[in-house]
Formats: C-alpha cells, sequence, structure tokens
C-alpha cells in the first residue's frame, strides 16, 4: 500500500474500514459528475472551485459530506464538500487517483477541523486562493485520509 508522509514527520498507517467518516466516504467516493472543460491541472481546479462553490458552515453538531454533484448543483458547501468536489473534477479529467488523498485534518491555527486534498506534492485548501506545495504544508495535524479503497491515520516516524 502507497503510504501518505506529510511535513512534520506524519506518516500514514493503516485504519480499520470503520466508523462513521468511512461510511460517509463509502457514500460519496465513487460519485461523479460532468467534467468541467477547460480545467487541467490541479491548481486550475482549485481556483474553479473556490470560484464556483460558496463556503458556508454547517450547523453546530452537524458534519455531512454532500456529493460532488450536489455541490456543484447548489453551489455551496464546507470545506469537505468543496475538496470533494475538486477530487471528483480531477478524477473526471484523468488524474492518476494513487495521486489524490482526501485529508482531514486539524487547523492548529483555526482550532478546528478541516478537509484539504493532496494531489501529488501539492496540496488544495480552500482557505488558500492557489495549489499550494506539499512542503508548505504546516500549522496541521493530519487526522484520517482516503484513497478509493484506503483509509488511513497518522503517526509520526521515530528518529
Amino acid at each position: 500500500m502507497a503510504r501518505l508522509e506529510l511535513p512534520g514527520g506524519w506518516v500514514s498507517l493503516d485504519a480499520p474500514k470503520k466508523g462513521l467518516n468511512w461510511s460517509k466516504w463509502v457514500s460519496v467516493r465513487d460519485k461523479t459528475y460532468p467534467r468541467v472543460v477547460g480545467l487541467n491541472t490541479p491548481n486550475g481546479v482549485h481556483r474553479w472551485s473556490l470560484r464556483h462553490v460558496r463556503y458556508t458552515t454547517e450547523p453546530a453538531g452537524g458534519d455531512a459530506w454532500q456529493a460532488p454533484a450536489d455541490t456543484y448543483r447548489l453551489g455551496v458547501g464546507d470545506c469537505e464538500d468543496i475538496a470533494l468536489l475538486a477530487r471528483a473534477e480531477l478524477i473526471a479529467m484523468n488524474w492518476p487517483r494513487d495521486q489524490i488523498w482526501f485529508l482531514i485534518c486539524y487547523d492548529l491555527i483555526a482550532r478546528q477541523d478541516h478537509a484539504q486534498l493532496i494531489v501529488g506534492q501539492q496540496f488544495l485548501d480552500m482557505r488558500a486562493s492557489m495549489a499550494m506545495p506539499l512542503t508548505s504544508w504546516k500549522d496541521y495535524r493530519p487526522i484520517q485520509a482516503f484513497q478509493d479503497d484506503k483509509f488511513v491515520t497518522f503517526g509520526r516516524k521515530v528518529t
């Protein structure tokens, strides 16, 4: 299994495929929608997603993940919804699926859970206006990541 390594010494560890987030992932991971013509890079997809989806928070205690087609149709969503829409677009444009990770992390600055996409050596974060190099990924603590039928949690390398 491919490992996801993140700056700060974080490395992925296989996790049991159970629990609420695994159930949410299974309900949205294979949902697709027609490709948006003209997008051909992760940064293009990211910028398009930010222009076409208005960020909204969920009610207190809520954490539903919308299917990408619903986010596209409604034009609103939270960080998970925006990341899932960008993932669906990357898949629709035949980006290698083994390079796309849907990441749930804890934002150490905002002090809240957050979702991002890791795409190869960059990450897409709805709080940034463009794709960022993975080497600049900091101020986050990874919690879980998903890739097709893979589910991982994180630990730190012992050196």
